[in-house]
């Protein structure tokens, strides 16, 4: 879910510059502190432990909501640079932790045209691994995917693999994509349920 909100933070980084975005919709993870944490007293359904102190987990989110408190209350100047950067360095933290993981969700679908819903990187690297190819064979191995939607659109297309000219090896995979259930935006997990592949045996490339 956290993924939802890192990206409305790009969003707006993009948009005004990351300052504004740091001042005005800062996304901040804090590192070992569990969701139970922002509940002292109560544990969470489901929740991981945490790897600090109740006292230092609460420090920590006193100390980043306080920030953002006192950015938005204090008169500015001098005065600000002290919750701005506490801000500035959990963002930062948090982007070396999120940007991967959204170029992850990216391998999931990307690249959905007005003719075309799009690809998915995460089955063509499946391919190029399923192949099981040496390295100077596997750079000949061109793969191509088309994403579907419908999983009844995916019942309905075949991968391919064809020989071209020069020694490339051409081959299509089919995709598609599971979620887990979001209702009213309240959803857990922004990542895929499971990811379908479709694609030729290693030994037909070979």
């Amino acid at each position: 879910k956290t993924a939802t909100w890192w990206r409305q933070h790009l969003e707006v980084a993009k948009a005004s510059g990351g300052e504004y975005a740091v001042s005005t919709k800062p996304v901040v993870v804090l590192p070992r502190v569990n969701h139970s944490a922002f509940c002292p007293g109560f544990d969470v359904k489901g929740d991981l432990p945490g790897e600090v102190a109740s006292s230092e987990a609460t420090a920590a989110i006193a100390q980043t909501a306080a920030a953002f408190i006192l950015l938005h209350t204090q008169a500015g100047g001098s005065a600000a640079e002290g919750p701005l950067e506490v801000l500035r360095q959990g963002v930062a933290r948090t982007a070396e932790f999120l940007n991967p993981y959204l170029v992850a969700q990216s391998m999931e679908v990307s690249g959905a045209t007005a003719t075309a819903e799009g690809m998915s990187s995460m089955c063509m690297q499946a391919q190029h691994l399923l192949a099981g190819l040496a390295v100077e064979d596997d750079a000949r191995l061109q793969v191509t995917d088309a994403f579907h939607a419908s999983l009844a659109d995916l019942g309905h297309c075949s991968p391919s693999c064809s020989s071209a000219t020069g020694g490339i090896v051409s081959a299509s995979t089919c995709s598609h994509v599971d979620y887990y259930t979001d209702v009213a935006n309240l959803g857990e997990i922004t990542a895929a349920k499971q990811i379908a592949c479709k694609m030729q045996p290693g030994e037909r490339i070979a």
